[in-house]
C-alpha cells in the first residue's frame, strides 16, 4: 500500500507483481493484511486512515466483503490468525487506545479492553475466593483498577480516592482468606503521601489512608509472618521503609532509614528457616535485607549497582534456593542469593535502557523465569540460572510495570495495560 492509492501484490521470493492492482482505495494505504477464511477464499484486510477496516476477496476486486465499522480512532494495523479449530480472527489496532478481535470478518469478537488514559505505574496479580485470576492496574489518572485477565473485561474500579498518581499495587491475602488490595501516592505532604487498603471485590476502604510518610511513597508490598499474621511495607522518596498491620493501619515500629537517595521497591520472602525477610531498593544503588518485625538487618547489604535500584522481586528455584532479582537505572538486572552476602551470582545484560521493573516467573517444567522491562520499550525473558535472554519482546513505548504469574505477563507502559501470554515452546527450549 502507498500515496498512490493503489493495493498491490508481489511475489516476495522474486520481486515480480503477482495479480492485477487493486485501484480502489479512498485514501492513502496504511496498514495491509492477508488471511484465508476456512472455505479457501483469499481476503484482503486495508485501511486508509480512518476508524474503518475494509475486506475484500483477491480474486475479485469489485466485490468488498465486508466493512468493520467499530473503532473510534484510526486504525493503524491490522493482522488474521487462525484458531486450532480453523475459524479464521482478524485483530486491529487503533488511535483509540484498542486493540478489537474480530469473528467471521463482520463483527467484534470480543469486547476491547477498557483503556486506561494514563501511564500504568504498577500492577499485580490476584486470585478472587473462586480462583478466578485477577489482575490489578495502578495510573496516573489517581485510581485502582481491577481486570479479567483472560478475556480484558473490566471488572472492578476505578478505586479513588489518592490526590496524586497511584504508584504501587500490591495484593494480598490473610490467614482467614480476606482479600487485600494495597495502594500507594506520589505527592508532597499537603497532597499525598498516603497508603490505602482495600476490598478488591467490593472497592471499599478497609484501611487508611495509612499516614506517617513525608515523602512520596514509591512502593507496597505484602507479607505473612510465621504465625501467618499479614504485614504491608512501604517505601517512600526520603529512603524510608514503614511497615504496617493492614487490617488495623497502624503503624509497626518506626520508619527504617533504608536509603540515602530514595526507597523505590520492596519485597517480601519466607526464608527457607521460615523466617520473614523484607528487602528494598534505592537511589543509592543498594539493596538490603531487613527484619520487618525488629528493622534489624537480615543480611548484609547487596551492593553491585552503579545506579538507582528501581526493582526487587524475590524467587524459589527448582533446588529450593531463595533468589533475589533487582533492576534498575545502570540498563542491568542482577541475580543474587540474599541470605549470603555474597556478590550477585549473575549480572543480566542486554537492556539498552534503565530497567524498571523484574519479576519472576515459572516455565512448564518448573524452571524459574525472570521478566524484565524498561525504558528500551523492550520486555526480556530470561534464564536466571543460565543468566541469558531467552526471549525479547518489543513493545510501542517505555515499559514502566510488569506482573508475572506463570506464562502470564502483564504490562504497563504509556498507552495503557496489555496481557501476554508467553509461549510454552519458546520458553521451555530455554536459551538459543
Amino acid at each position: 500500500t502507498g500515496t498512490d492509492c493503489i493495493m498491490r501484490f508481489w511475489d516476495p521470493f522474486t520481486g515480480e507483481s503477482a495479480g492485477e492492482p487493486f485501484p480502489m482505495l479512498s485514501g492513502p494505504g496504511l496498514a495491509a493484511a492477508l488471511g484465508r477464511d476456512g472455505t479457501g477464499r483469499q481476503l484482503l484486510a486495508f485501511t486508509t486512515g480512518d476508524s474503518k477496516i475494509h475486506v475484500w476477496d483477491t480474486h475479485d476486486s469489485t466485490r468488498e466483503v465486508a466493512t468493520l465499522v467499530s473503532h473510534t480512532g484510526m486504525v493503524q494495523d491490522m493482522r488474521f490468525g487462525t484458531e486450532p479449530g480453523g475459524r479464521l480472527l482478524m485483530a486491529s489496532g487503533s488511535g483509540d487506545r484498542t486493540v478489537r478481535i474480530w469473528d467471521r470478518i463482520t463483527r467484534p469478537y470480543a469486547p476491547p479492553t477498557t483503556p486506561h488514559v494514563a501511564w500504568v505505574t504498577s500492577l499485580a496479580f490476584g486470585t478472587d475466593p473462586q480462583g478466578q485470576l485477577l489482575l490489578f492496574s495502578a495510573s496516573d489518572e489517581r485510581a485502582l483498577n481491577v481486570w479479567d485477565p483472560q478475556s480484558g473485561k473490566h471488572i472492578g474500579g476505578p478505586f479513588a480516592g489518592h490526590g496524586g498518581w497511584v504508584t504501587s499495587v500490591a495484593f494480598g491475602s490473610t490467614s482467614d482468606g480476606q482479600l487485600l488490595v494495597a495502594s500507594a501516592g506520589s505527592g508532597t505532604a499537603s497532597t499525598e503521601t498516603t497508603v490505602r487498603v482495600w476490598d478488591p471485590l467490593t472497592g471499599e476502604l478497609v484501611t487508611g489512608p495509612l499516614t506517617g510518610h513525608e515523602a512520596s511513597v514509591r512502593a507496597v508490598a505484602f507479607g505473612a509472618t510465621g504465625d501467618g499474621r499479614l504485614l504491608l511495607a512501604s517505601a517512600d522518596d526520603d529512603g524510608t521503609v514503614q511497615v504496617w498491620d493492614p487490617l488495623t493501619g497502624k503503624a509497626l515500629g518506626d520508619r527504617i532509614t533504608a536509603h540515602t537517595d530514595g526507597a523505590d521497591a520492596v519485597a517480601f520472602a519466607t526464608a527457607p528457616d521460615g523466617r520473614l525477610v523484607l528487602a528494598s531498593g534505592g537511589g543509592d544503588g543498594v539493596v538490603r535485607l531487613w527484619d520487618p518485625e525488629t528493622g534489624a538487618w537480615a543480611a548484609d547489604p547487596l551492593i553491585g549497582h552503579t545506579g538507582r535500584v528501581r526493582s526487587v522481586a524475590f524467587g524459589t528455584d527448582t533446588k529450593g534456593r531463595l533468589l533475589l532479582a533487582s533492576a534498575g537505572h545502570d540498563k542491568t538486572a542482577r541475580i543474587w542469593q540474599p541470605l549470603t552476602s555474597e556478590p550477585a551470582r549473575k549480572t543480566l545484560t542486554g537492556h539498552a535502557e534503565w530497567v524498571s521493573s523484574a519479576a519472576f516467573g515459572t516455565a512448564p517444567d518448573g524452571r524459574l523465569l525472570l521478566v524484565t522491562g524498561g525504558g528500551d520499550s523492550t520486555v526480556r525473558v530470561w534464564d536466571p540460572d543460565q543468566g541469558l535472554c531467552i526471549v525479547t519482546i518489543r513493545r510501542e513505548s517505555t515499559v514502566h510495570a510488569l506482573a508475572v504469574t506463570g506464562l502470564t505477563v502483564a504490562v504497563g507502559q504509556d498507552e495503557g495495560l496489555s496481557v501476554i501470554e508467553l509461549d510454552p515452546a519458546a520458553v521451555q527450549a530455554g536459551p538459543p
